[in-house]
């Protein structure tokens, strides 16, 4: 009954213009903030976390901060799940070629932080672009709010050319399944919307150790294909800015790292600088279609290999 009243209220509430939703929200966030203890302490503690320099009581402005957008979320949800088409096309802007993957013979990645509005992106997918489309979603332990929130993000699609899958088990090998027969993909998962299809640009691989008793050690890996894919996505304004400084900073430089990489591309294997001097080993190594560096000094070693494709799509699109 009470997520019928839910349902109920925020249909109810997204006939009213946007300017009058976006205040109720944040009291609503603000009445989250003071009554729902349980997230409110999850909230804080993460903040502690990740900012321990910052006063108790900046950490308490930023809790408070982050639930009045919380409160927007869902309050405006109401008017992605239930406006019109053509309302939605005019209070969603989009930057960016959101067709590409139309267009795109190689693999596509679209990368949009998981912020509030998780299903804007959603709902700009299905509005903006025609590709069939799945995506995995949180099951609701609800069942009629889980009704609601799967009717919500694929009543957009047209056709039926949308599915989503829940976070769970099951859902894995459906969800492989898809990305194995070429649909791109929407996963509305924790950390990003990433709408892909099956690629095998390899991976960006680092790691770092700091010599001596209290030296700390880094390690790890992330998909190539998220360099060119995050170039794509950036808004124009903003990649026309870093092309500027990069002009600025690099001159002729830049060109001549685009020949210099499509020469690496043709050269067999093997070492390409190996500097050794009492202090410190610099050696960088072309070794499976990657370029590989090691530094060793006295205080630190630091190892890493990326792909000369992901260079080479970097430099190509700035």
């Amino acid at each position: 009954m009470g997520a019928r009243l839910v349902l109920g209220l925020m249909w109810l509430l997204h006939w009213l213009p946007l300017a009058v939703l976006a205040p109720i929200g944040r009291g609503l966030g603000l009445l989250l903030y003071a009554f729902v203890g349980a997230r409110r302490r999850v909230a804080l503690r993460n903040l502690e976390l990740c900012l321990p320099e910052l006063p108790a009581s900046g950490r308490r402005r930023l809790a408070r901060e982050h639930f009045r957008w919380l409160g927007r979320s869902i309050i405006e949800r109401g008017v992605l799940w239930y406006a019109s088409p053509a309302r939605l096309k005019r209070l969603i802007h989009i930057e960016g070629d959101v067709t590409l993957a139309e267009r795109s013979e190689r693999p596509v990645m679209w990368l949009v932080p998981h912020f509030m509005g998780l299903d804007v992106a959603g709902a700009s997918v299905l509005l903006f672009q025609r590709h069939r489309a799945a995506s995995i979603y949180q099951e609701q332990s609800n069942p009629v709010m889980d009704a609601a929130m799967r009717r919500g993000r694929l009543r957009l699609s047209e056709e039926g050319n949308a599915e989503i899958y829940p976070r769970s088990h099951s859902a894995k090998p459906l969800l492989l399944g898809t990305l194995l027969i070429g649909i791109p993909i929407l996963l509305l998962a924790p950390a990003w919307v990433i709408g892909s299809k099956l690629g095998h640009a390899g991976t960006i691989e680092f790691a770092v150790h700091e010599k001596g008793p209290d030296g700390c050690q880094i390690a790890g890996s992330v998909p190539a294909i998220l360099v060119p894919a995050a170039v794509r996505l950036t808004p124009d304004s903003a990649l026309e800015e870093i092309r500027r400084e990069l002009r600025c900073e690099l001159g002729d430089a830049a060109e001549m790292a685009r020949a210099a990489l499509e020469e690496l591309s043709r050269c067999p294997d093997g070492i390409l600088v190996d500097v050794r001097t009492p202090t410190e080993v610099v050696t960088i190594e072309k070794r499976n279609g990657r370029i590989r560096v090691d530094v060793d000094t006295p205080h630190e070693k630091v190892q890493a290999a990326v792909p000369l494709q992901t260079m080479r799509s970097f430099l190509s699109a700035i």
